[in-house]
C-alpha cells in the first residue's frame, strides 16, 4: 500500500503533484522493519533505495528571480512543517529557506508534504532530502491527535532547501543510524515512542546567482564528523550552511558564525519566548549586509497567537 496519490488527492487543482517521493516504501515493509532487531538497523538503512537522493524541483520559481548578488537566508527548524502554511507568513521575504524537521506522508502533519506544499505556496524551488524513514507514528506530542489506527503513507522526515535560484550538485552526508533504530526507549528514541530508519544528516547543494559564482547552500541537523568532506564540497566557494547544529561545527568546515548578538536564543522557543540556548546556527564566508536576527516561532490571527514550533 503506498499513498503517491495522496498529496494530489488533497490538493488536487493547486498542489498536485503525479511525482512520488525517491525514497518510496510500503507500509507493509515499514511494519515489517519495526519488527526487526536493533542489530539489523543500519544493514536496512543500507539497503533502502534512493535514501541518499536528493529530490530537486527547479521548475517552480521564475528564472528572473536570481538575478541580484544579494541573498535574504532564513533558517527555519520547522518541526515537521505540520503548520507551513501559517509559517509562509513569516518567510515570505527570503531568497533563501533552510529547513530541518519536515515531513511528507506522515500521519501527524496530515500526510503532506510540507516542503513541497511550502515551495509552491512561495513560488520557490526547493530541495529535500530524507534523513529518517520513520516506523512509527512519532513521539508523545505527534501522537496527541492521532487515532489508534492511523499510518504514515510515506514515513519521511528530512531537512530541505528553498530557494528563488535553481538549485543542483545536491549531496547528502549521513551517520550511521545507531539508537535510533533500537530495541530499548532511550533518549535518541523518543523514550521508545519512535524507531527510525536512515540517520543524521546534511544536506549540501548549489544555487546560481545571477553570473556570480555558485553559491553553496546547505541545511545540517546535528551530523556528526564529515567536516572535511564538507569543507572539500565548498572550497573557495561562498557558502551558506545553517540548520540545528552546534555554533563550533561553522568553524570546523570553514565558516564563520552569522550572529549580531549572544542574546539571539533560539530554543526551546515559543510566542512568548526565544529560550535560552542557541540550538540553531547559521555558517558562512559571505559578507552580512544586515544584522542577523531571531524571530518567535510564531504569527497571530484574529488575536490569537499560533505557534509554528519550538526553534
Amino acid at each position: 500500500t503506498r499513498g503517491n496519490d495522496v498529496e494530489k488527492q488533497l490538493y488536487p487543482f493547486i498542489f498536485g503533484s503525479d511525482v512520488g517521493p525517491l525514497v518510496d516504501t510500503s507500509i507493509e515493509q515499514r511494519n515489517s522493519w519495526f519488527n526487526e532487531s536493533a542489530s539489523r538497523g543500519q544493514i536496512i538503512t543500507n539497503q533502502i533505495s534512493n535514501l541518499n537522493e536528493v529530490e530537486i524541483d527547479n521548475s517552480i520559481a521564475s528564472l528572473d528571480k536570481c538575478n541580484g548578488s544579494i541573498l535574504n537566508v532564513i533558517e527555519f527548524n520547522a518541526e515537521r512543517g505540520r503548520r507551513w502554511l501559517e509559517s509562509a507568513e513569516l518567510l515570505g521575504d527570503a531568497d533563501v529557506i533552510i529547513l530541518n524537521e519536515m515531513d511528507n506522508g506522515m500521519a501527524r502533519s496530515d500526510q503532506q508534504h510540507t516542503t513541497r506544499l511550502l515551495a509552491r505556496y512561495l513560488e520557490m524551488n526547493y530541495a529535500f532530502g530524507v534523513e529518517f524513514v520513520e516506523l512509527t507514528l512519532g513521539d508523545k506530542g505527534d501522537r496527541s491527535n492521532l487515532g489508534p489506527t492511523e499510518t504514515n503513507f510515506h514515513g519521511l522526515h528530512g531537512n530541505a532547501i528553498l530557494s528563488k535560484c535553481k538549485i543542483h550538485d545536491a549531496i547528502i552526508f549521513r551517520n550511521d543510524v545507531g539508537l535510533y533504530f533500537a530495541d530499548k526507549s532511550n533518549r535518541f528514541n523518543a523514550n521508545g515512542l519512535e524507531k527510525r530508519l536512515g540517520g543524521r544528516m546534511i544536506l549540501l547543494s548549489r544555487i546560481d546567482l545571477g553570473d556570480s559564482k555558485p553559491v553553496v547552500v546547505g541545511s545540517t541537523h546535528k551530523l556528526n564528523g564529515y567536516r572535511s568532506e564538507i569543507k572539500d564540497f565548498i572550497q573557495s566557494s561562498p557558502a551558506i550552511i545553517a540548520g540545528d547544529q552546534g555554533s563550533s561545527f561553522c568553524g570546523d568546515v570553514g565558516l564563520a558564525v552569522v550572529r549580531s548578538d549572544t542574546n539571539h536564543f533560539t530554543w526551546p522557543a515559543s510566542c512568548k519566548s526565544l529560550g535560552k540556548i542557541r540550538g540553531d546556527n547559521i555558517c558562512s564566508n559571505m559578507m552580512a549586509l544586515k544584522e542577523e536576527y531571531a524571530t518567535n516561532p510564531c504569527v497571530t490571527h484574529n488575536g490569537i497567537d499560533v505557534g509554528l514550533g519550538d526553534h
